[in-house]
C-alpha cells in the first residue's frame, strides 16, 4: 500500500508539470511579420476625416501637400489604413500625372461609405510612409462611396506614386495570408 502512494506521490506532479508544458499557446505579437529583405519597401497609407477644431485632444493639425501644402485641422486616428488595402495600382492621367487607386477590404468599404454619407461635402486628408512620411493628398467626399474604391491624384513624383503602390502592394501580400474570405 505504501508503494502505491509513493507512485502516485511522483508521478501526479510529473504529470501536472507535463500538462503546463505541453499545453502553452502560441502568443501573437501585433501585426504581421514581414521580412527584413523587403522593410525599406513598404508603404504606409492613412486616411484622416477633416476635424472641427472643438474636437479638442482627438485632432491634430497637418499640413497638407507639398507643391500647394493647406493647413487643416484632422482627426488624430486614422479611418483607413494600410491594413484594409486589398490591391493598389497606379495610372497614367491624360495630364501626365500618376493616380493612385486603392481597392479597399470589407471592412475598409465600409468605414469609407458610412463616413463618405455622413460627411458629405467633407473632405480627408491622405498620409503615406515611402519610406519617409509625408501628406500627399485630400480626397473630397462629394457622394457616398460604396464600392470600396478610392483614387486620387496625390502630391508627389510619379516614381514617388510607384514606390508608394509597389509597397502597398507587398503589405496587402502580406496580409493576405491573415485575412478570411469574408474580409474580401
Amino acid at each position: 500500500m505504501r508503494f502505491r502512494q509513493f507512485l502516485f506521490n511522483i508521478i501526479l506532479p510529473l504529470l501536472f508539470a507535463g500538462g503546463f508544458v505541453g499545453c502553452e499557446t502560441p502568443k501573437k505579437k501585433g501585426g504581421p511579420k514581414i521580412p527584413k529583405a523587403t522593410k525599406n519597401n513598404i508603404s504606409t497609407i492613412r486616411f484622416h476625416i477633416e476635424a472641427h477644431p472643438s474636437d479638442g485632444d482627438r485632432t491634430m493639425m497637418a499640413k497638407v501637400g507639398r507643391t500647394r501644402p493647406m493647413q487643416m485641422i484632422l482627426m488624430a486616428s486614422p479611418m483607413i489604413t494600410e491594413a484594409n488595402v486589398i490591391k493598389a495600382e497606379a495610372w497614367d492621367t491624360t495630364d501626365d500625372l500618376v493616380a493612385i487607386r486603392l481597392e479597399l477590404d470589407r471592412i475598409g468599404r465600409r468605414t469609407l461609405m458610412i463616413n463618405s454619407g455622413s460627411q458629405r461635402g467633407g473632405r480627408m486628408a491622405v498620409s503615406s510612409h515611402f519610406p519617409d512620411q509625408h501628406w500627399i493628398g485630400v480626397v473630397r467626399f462629394d457622394r457616398v462611396m460604396t464600392e470600396g474604391v478610392i483614387t486620387f491624384i496625390p502630391d508627389a513624383t510619379p516614381e514617388e506614386s510607384d514606390r508608394i503602390v509597389k509597397g502597398l502592394n507587398i503589405v496587402a501580400a502580406k496580409l493576405a495570408d491573415d485575412r478570411d474570405e469574408d474580409d474580401l
